[in-house]
């Protein structure tokens, strides 16, 4: 396979391109990530865009409905993320001349002009961004995965089935981060414990995500808490889609804002664990994704009438606090 012609593009322009897909997302991480050093900043944004670009090659949510995804779109979908996936093997094998994928077999096909132009685009900034913090190819991987159940699994039977889900849509974009970050223990045994509470951390923003979406996501016959505790707590998921409140909704909801929190605390010490650098970022990250997850909890029913998200004052002192202030030596929410 031909390694990728970049378009007349420099990398300058590409991270430029990263930043601008942000931006248009209307994401409040480009604000978090004024808290890095520039280079760190650029990768983040880069691999961001990245993720941010493959979410969306699936999460089309005007075309989805309580049937799930007519074939045509699916396939389309299934384009688009075989062509992330063929980008990814083309960067480690032929431009990061990694020998791991010497013998992947990959036929690329004709991919749509939009998908090719944008995945081209971001390449640049990507590539440069992987060399420079030798982050591992098997987390885009995971994140891949992760989106593509979204085209074929819309209800999950067990916690256990959620957290697969969660571990590769979130904990392996924790993964990539870290490795921006900077941690303590790099390449000696701690470095497992390090990502095992990486994992964690992911679970906690996923779970988080789950509950402040479920309005959302059940319009689009999406149900994401698991069925046997929707059972258990006397609920059903279509009062859910319906968006019923009664006493077994709060009881399920208590149920998975408690789980939440468990994750939360498990996952604290990572923030102790972290570059200098990195603490602000996953401190700001973190508190307000906590502050969300209290918001749910003091009115789980508000999920039905609003999307639940800090108020713009809330979310410009956390930001100050973070910007202006010495990380403190441990994160407390």
């Amino acid at each position: 396979m031909q390694a990728i012609n970049f378009p007349m593009k420099t990398l300058e322009e590409s991270y430029t391109h990263c930043r601008e897909i942000i931006r248009r997302s209307h994401s409040n991480f480009l604000l978090a990530f004024l808290l890095l050093p520039p280079m760190q900043r650029r990768a983040m944004e880069a691999i961001y865009a990245f993720m941010r670009y493959a979410d969306d090659v699936v999460d089309e949510r005007q075309t989805l409905d309580t049937a799930g995804i007519s074939d045509a779109t699916a396939n389309n979908r299934r384009g688009g993320l075989d062509f992330c996936r063929w980008l990814l093997v083309d960067i480690y094998r032929t431009t990061l001349r990694d020998s791991s994928f010497e013998n992947a077999i990959v036929h690329p096909k004709e991919f749509p002009k939009k998908t090719a132009s944008i995945g081209k685009s971001i390449s640049p900034a990507l590539i440069d961004s992987i060399e420079r913090f030798q982050i591992p190819y098997e987390y885009f991987v995971a994140l891949l995965d992760g989106v593509e159940m979204d085209l074929t699994k819309t209800h999950y039977q067990t916690f256990a089935e959620l957290e697969f889900y969660c571990e590769r849509v979130a904990s392996a974009v924790g993964l990539a981060c870290i490795h921006i970050w900077g941690f303590e223990g790099r390449g000696t045994p701690a470095e497992k414990e390090v990502y095992e509470l990486a994992r964690k951390v992911g679970i906690a923003y996923q779970l988080t995500n789950i509950l402040r979406d479920l309005k959302e996501d059940a319009a689009m016959g999406r149900v994401y808490l698991p069925l046997d505790e929707i059972s258990a707590a006397g609920y059903s998921a279509e009062e859910l889609i319906g968006g019923g409140v009664n006493a077994a909704f709060e009881k399920l909801m208590q149920c998975q804002i408690d789980r939440a929190e468990d994750y939360y605390r498990a996952s604290r010490e990572l923030y102790v664990r972290l570059m200098p650098e990195g603490k602000k970022i996953f401190g700001l990250m973190t508190t307000t994704y906590h502050a969300i997850l209290k918001r749910i909890a003091a009115n789980p029913a508000a999920i039905f009438t609003r999307r639940i998200r800090p108020g713009k004052l809330d979310s410009s002192l956390l930001f100050a606090q973070w910007f202006f202030s010495a990380p403190p030596k441990e994160l407390l929410f």
